[in-house]
């Protein structure tokens, strides 16, 4: 089977994004749709408070004030999800309601705005907007680590809790850095979360086109123009090879052509496409430029 080049694995808007503006250079690109998997690893604490309290995990201040905030909802007899999660959250923030709802509108001002309005704000309305996004986030983990504390507890809503949230047990996470293996307190989530994904295939002799597509694709895809320019150089440097009138070379020959480098003025840049050598041998006889015979080829074209 011919090999094609990869130019990498998109979620679907992303995807068509780039095949779209590809494509009006002139560039042929191939979308083949996959399952993919992403492996994560999650680090955690799981013990009972004080435990962790005396371990000084980092936060458990506010894990104080979250199970402070369990207990109190709690003890008015909330049965309702819904119920708890709000006056969880009223006790954790009073204020949480109107941070919630000035944040929705400055996000669907935002979603209004051009580029250049979007620049002109200053700096001090963008650290306002960094603020109640942080709010947001700690809202939203306090929630979840109510909810965690609950079921590692075996609490169920509307039933007396007893003393099960005098001393719970609960999880907390912490960066891997902190992450101490040896802790009897130390656990691991490894999670395996599956997604749709779109492989892009380039056709390797449209790469030269690269320099076609329009200026704000460098910025948005650095990775993807970087790989199709370097794709596209060696291609024009292969095309070019034969000169004069010798149109045979070697296939080592050709393996060591497939090496080379540029100078980008401040920088060099490094092509090594020695280890693929034959698969592009075999892409440029599929397109009638080259005839392989043996360890020999022969031009047709240039």
């Amino acid at each position: 089977m011919l090999i094609m080049f990869k130019l990498g694995e998109y979620d679907d808007d992303e995807a068509r994004d780039i095949v779209e503006r590809l494509k009006k250079a002139g560039i042929k690109v191939e979308m083949r749709p996959s399952i993919c998997a992403a492996v994560e690893e999650i680090p955690f604490m799981e013990g009972r408070l004080s435990e962790l309290r005396e371990e000084k995990v980092e936060d458990i201040e506010a894990y104080d004030r979250y199970v402070d905030a369990m207990r109190k909802v709690l003890s008015e007899g909330v049965s309702d999800e819904g119920e708890f999660e709000e006056r969880f959250l009223s006790m954790v923030d009073p204020s949480w309601r109107e941070r919630r709802d000035r944040l929705v509108k400055f996000l669907e001002e935002w979603r209004s705005l051009t580029e250049e309005e979007k620049d002109e704000r200053d700096e001090k309305e963008m650290d306002e907007l960094k603020e109640e996004m942080d709010a947001a986030l700690e809202r939203f983990f306090a929630v979840g680590f109510a909810f965690s504390t609950l079921s590692l507890n075996e609490i169920k809503l509307g039933e007396g809790v007893g003393d099960r949230l005098d001393d719970p047990l609960i999880r907390v996470p912490v960066s891997h850095d902190a992450f101490n293996p040896d802790s009897k307190f130390a656990r691991m989530v490894t999670e395996i979360q599956f997604d749709r994904c779109v492989d892009l295939y380039v056709d390797e002799l449209t790469a030269p086109l690269i320099d076609e597509v329009d200026e704000q694709f460098w910025d948005e895809y650095f990775d993807e123009h970087l790989r199709l320019s370097a794709l596209g150089m060696l291609i024009t440097e292969l095309l070019d090879l034969p000169a004069g009138a010798k149109k045979k070379i070697t296939l080592d020959e050709f393996r060591e052509a497939c090496s080379f480098e540029v100078d980008m003025d401040e920088s060099i840049l490094a092509i090594e496409g020695s280890r693929v050598a034959e698969d592009i041998a075999k892409v440029l006889e599929k397109k009638g430029i080259i005839k392989i015979r043996g360890d020999r080829i022969t031009w047709r074209k240039g």
